[in-house]
């Protein structure tokens, strides 16, 4: 028995998805996005207004066809076939053209992302404001549209305007988190962000304040080094306060005892010494020094989680991860995160049976953890 729906739910904001109300009708993620499901998202995206069969044809690349016209009318049989409609009458006919009915049974994520960020501005208070900008947070997975390769000057301003009410959004409810001395939300919140858009400052800057406040000014220096190494990857100018945030950390008078000063600005509060890229490489070429005097084996180590779940469940990936490492490694061993996903470990005077068992120990309690069938972790490791 075929199933017929009356409303829609659209999703564009990363992966696109369209489904009826218990099945999903097409889902783009790792999947060609065909001419039907593009004719779709072009009369959507002009929705009220006549689309002309010639300029149809031409975006959907149907002027080689023998019969063009009569092409775009399959492919528009097909669609309409495709959304099983009853009363709803999504696609409309028009003379020499077609239209995305605005009046239909349809809920569209982009609408609702703008509009739960207007209504946060409306509100006066700070905790409903708060909840309309975590609503439209979550609802963004990344981009619009952003796994269709799909590249035209209309969908460009719309992957703008988008990243730009995100960056607004996750902005806001930091500083209303920060603000209720809720950090730990604050930096969950900035935390995932950046698992979406790694080279957003303004995410850098507001998860290096919440491990400040929340007293972990090693945590908040590391942050500093990550943003630090992305920006100079991409070839990004310096902020001036990210330059600020290095230059405060030496800012201290250290002519009366400066192991005070040292311990005080201490980077490792945890179980395994935890930095920044740049300091890891520094630690890297010391101890590689150290290796050939004292003739005592060191191991470079990846790790890598592997799957691609949503954002904030990499970031709970991340947390388990960083804290399986913690237990499991020693004083003297170094981590960082090189960037989302991927993490370095320098083991010092090991021997390679002992890494690999530490290693696989790891991956077992961090699979017990997180269901190896929604995200894994994977490593290798080198003597240097």
């Amino acid at each position: 028995m075929t199933v017929h729906y009356r409303k829609l739910y659209i999703y564009t904001l990363g992966n696109f998805l369209v489904r009826g109300e218990n099945e999903v009708l097409f889902s783009g993620e790792n999947k060609y996005l065909n001419k039907r499901w593009r004719l779709f998202l072009h009369l959507l995206f002009n929705k009220g207004n006549k689309v002309t069969d010639n300029e149809l044809i031409k975006e959907l690349d149907l002027e080689q066809n023998v019969e063009p016209h009569q092409s775009l009318r399959a492919l528009v049989y097909r669609l309409r076939k495709d959304l099983r409609f009853t009363d709803s009458k999504f696609i409309l006919s028009d003379p020499g053209g077609y239209v995305f009915n605005p009046q239909s049974h349809f809920w569209l994520d982009t609408e609702y992302f703008s509009g739960m960020i207007e209504k946060a501005k409306e509100v006066k208070e700070k905790h409903s404001s708060l909840n309309f900008y975590q609503e439209a947070v979550n609802l963004y997975k990344g981009k619009f549209l952003e796994n269709q390769q799909l590249a035209n000057v209309k969908i460009n301003k719309l992957r703008e305007k988008y990243q730009e009410l995100y960056k607004e959004a996750v902005t806001q409810a930091g500083i209303i988190l920060l603000e209720q001395k809720d950090y730990g939300r604050a930096i969950d919140t900035y935390e995932e962000a950046l698992q979406i858009n790694p080279l957003c400052v303004d995410f850098y800057t507001g998860l290096i304040e919440g491990y400040k406040k929340s007293g972990r000014p090693d945590l908040a220096l590391t942050k500093t080094e990550e943003a630090m190494l992305y920006l100079k990857n991409t070839n990004l100018p310096m902020p001036e306060n990210l330059n600020t945030e290095i230059n405060n950390f030496f800012q201290a008078d250290i002519t009366d005892n400066p192991a005070d000063i040292l311990e005080s600005n201490k980077l490792c509060r945890g179980e395994t010494f935890e930095c920044g890229p740049m300091t890891f490489s520094s630690i890297y070429s010391l101890e590689k020094r150290r290796s050939k005097r004292n003739n005592k084996d060191i191991y470079l180590v990846h790790l890598k989680i592997n799957g691609t779940p949503s954002p904030d469940k990499l970031t709970k990936a991340e947390k388990i991860l960083r804290n399986t490492v913690n237990k499991n490694l020693r004083e003297n061993d170094v981590i960082t995160r090189w960037k989302p996903r991927y993490y370095l470990i320098l083991l010092v005077d090991i021997v390679p049976e002992v890494v690999d068992k530490i290693l696989k120990r790891i991956r077992n309690i961090y699979n017990d953890n997180f269901p190896p069938a929604e995200t894994s972790i994977s490593y290798s490791y080198q003597k240097i």
